[in-house]
């Protein structure tokens, strides 16, 4: 049923129990993995041009500054079972690139109106919204740099004018603590979290997005502005 007069495919999927592991390892096996494997001898089979992936900035080491798309990869004992998914495919899709160019995208902490709630900002809404508990590690939490969801299409449209095969990170141009983060989202929302600190060091989880701004997209919203446009979707009398 698919089609075949199309030069590029797009693979966005992500399952909704990435969290569910060894319960649902099956459903995400098959969704991040299995799928990707058909897509790419499909696009082969077809004559695309362009392959563009979307997998995550989780694949790199946590560090102390930002993460470029050199810096190193977990090992493998360390990426759990989800990203292991995440970082096979795009080993999948490498072993495609002579026959068409594929472009890796790793997201950091995308966001935007409708999204699952299981997801980071959305979860910690909902945890402000309904007077939950937030626990935070160390004193500010680990730091992120989140793009917008329209940042981040910008970015992967951008892509297909791409001519040889690349890896980018695709984040937000603001770094943030995740304590940060939670006070924005306590003024937006006019009430206060219950946080519980605990005893760690606060790390950072913040990609470099230079060769995205140069060769993709620099993005627009800034979080003040992306936080709005969630909270005003998901909770329009606040």
């Amino acid at each position: 049923s698919l089609p075949n007069d199309i030069d590029c495919i797009y693979h966005l999927a992500q399952s909704n129990f990435y969290q569910d592991f060894p319960l649902k390892a099956e459903d995400v096996f098959n969704v991040n993995l299995n799928s990707t494997h058909q897509l790419l001898t499909y696009g082969q089979k077809i004559g695309i041009s362009n392959f563009i992936y979307a997998s995550s900035g989780g694949v790199y080491n946590n560090f102390d500054g930002n993460i470029d798309e050199k810096s190193s990869i977990k090992k493998h004992s360390k990426l759990g079972h989800y990203l292991a998914t995440k970082f096979t495919s795009e080993i999948f899709a490498s072993q495609f690139s002579n026959y068409f160019n594929t472009q890796i995208m790793r997201l950091f902490f995308a966001y935007g109106p409708r999204q699952h709630g299981r997801m980071l900002i959305p979860r910690l809404i909902n945890s402000v919204y309904d007077g939950k508990s937030i626990k935070v590690s160390g004193t500010k939490g680990v730091s992120i740099n989140p793009i917008y969801a329209s940042d981040a299409a910008k970015a992967l449209l951008s892509s297909l004018n791409l001519e040889n095969s690349n890896i980018f990170n695709i984040a937000g141009s603001q770094e943030v603590s995740l304590l940060e983060l939670i006070n924005k989202i306590e003024k937006k929302l006019g009430r206060k979290a219950e946080i519980i600190h605990e005893e760690s060091q606060d790390l950072k989880l913040i990609g470099d997005i230079h060769k995205m701004a140069a060769e993709l997209h620099k993005p627009e919203i800034f979080l003040d502005e992306g936080l709005g446009k969630v909270i005003e979707k998901n909770y329009p009398h606040s």
